[in-house]
């Protein structure tokens, strides 16, 4: 399909360029790192204003674009590497997604079943079987070249059949659209090794992609509740339980509902940045409610859910929105023992620190605590630190 009034630039990043992302040349260019630290971002007293014009949640297919990888060659792959893939994903991934019995049967023997007659999810399965055993055998560099071949593949048939979803497809669909925000996840987790401020721009691209999937399943859904991966849809379903915060932790998100509302901000940055940390609060209630349970599910909500303008915010390095996106980097750092999320959390907590102007800083003291001394859920609630 194509994008309608769709204008390309050659002035984007050199990350932008790696993934082949076009920006709009006259009216959303790619943002330019450098001259967001000397005109907008955080020196002294100075606050950016947000910037955009009617915002809408992303057309699928052209978030995607950010996700196909760019590669010098198409790596070679013959027969006995993709049975080695699909027997580690079959004997080991599929364990790694889900500690829920139902849930790993359907990983195991339902989507691979669906992918024998869609192409797409098979190189999806490749790909994230791939990306997993580089992690547990780092000597073997060739497989992460490998997992990138199978996700372009993958991507590529799968932006085609996202313009006809039907019965005989809707179930690869919907597992496809599950696996590539796993394979985005670890992609980050694996090369965010250094607290290099892409990694923010590459969390909020995820962020997209998350609202993207979200209108994919909602495209998907009426086959989905049919067929053999209904438990694994309604796993996703929002858990309402929640725990009560200590006057601690409470105290300090409280403090943190104040700083959004400084006079230094203007009004749209203070309404954006306050439905934000709306949403938040409850978050840290709910991952607190789910000791001893490692699916990551609660946390996809909060991206979802938060305004785009708040991510646009992200995008422009505004001070308010980094330093909120640290806390929420907190709960995800508690989830780090899964292998597609590593110390991402803990890597962005020091990315945002090293945008942020010394001002801002001392707000993030916190955060940076909280990930360095691997924080758990149950030492969470009362943690002081020294904020």
């Amino acid at each position: 399909m194509p994008r309608l009034g769709h204008r390309k630039s050659r002035n984007g990043c050199t990350q932008c360029k790696r993934r082949r992302v076009k920006g709009d040349a006259v009216n959303t260019p790619v943002a330019d790192p450098i001259q967001q630290s000397t005109n907008s971002s955080v020196s002294g007293s100075t606050v950016p204003t947000l910037v955009v014009s009617a915002p809408q949640d992303p057309n699928p297919p052209d978030v995607l674009s950010y996700f196909m990888i760019e590669a010098d060659s198409a790596p070679y792959t013959d027969w006995i590497e993709s049975l080695e893939l699909m027997h580690h994903y079959s004997t080991s991934t599929y364990l790694s997604l889900s500690n829920q019995k139902e849930l790993q049967h359907i990983l195991q023997v339902d989507i691979p079943r669906e992918a024998f007659a869609q192409k797409f999810l098979m190189h999806g399965i490749l790909a994230l079987s791939a990306l997993h055993l580089a992690h547990k055998q780092p000597d073997r560099p060739a497989l992460t070249t490998i997992s990138t071949h199978h996700q372009n593949l993958a991507i590529s048939g799968f932006r085609t059949a996202l313009a006809h979803i039907a019965g005989h497809n809707a179930n690869a669909v919907f597992a496809l659209s599950s696996f590539i925000t796993l394979l985005a996840f670890a992609n980050l987790a694996k090369f965010s090794t250094t607290h290099k401020t892409d990694c923010i721009d590459s969390f909020a691209e995820i962020f997209m992609l998350l609202r993207g999937v979200r209108e994919i399943v909602i495209s998907a859904r009426d086959w989905v509740i049919r067929g053999p991966l209904v438990p694994l849809l309604m796993a996703g379903r929002l858990d309402e339980s929640q725990s009560p915060m200590h006057p601690n932790l409470q105290d300090r998100l409280d403090k943190l509902t104040a700083l959004v509302a400084d006079d230094r901000f203007d009004a749209e940055t203070k309404t954006l940045c306050a439905d934000a940390m709306a949403h938040l609060k409850p978050l840290f209630a709910r991952v607190l409610a789910q000791t001893g349970r490692t699916e990551t599910s609660v946390l996809m909500t909060w991206p979802v859910i938060v305004p785009l303008g708040f991510i646009t915010l992200i995008r422009q390095r505004h001070p308010a929105a980094l330093i909120i996106l640290g806390h929420y980097c907190v709960l995800f750092h508690l989830y780090k023992e899964n292998w597609f999320v590593d110390r991402c959390g803990a890597r962005i907590v020091g990315a945002i620190i090293d945008a942020l102007d010394e001002e801002w800083q001392q707000w993030m003291s916190w955060p940076a605590e909280c990930v360095a001394l691997d924080v758990d859920v149950g030492v969470l609630n009362t943690f002081i630190g020294t904020w």
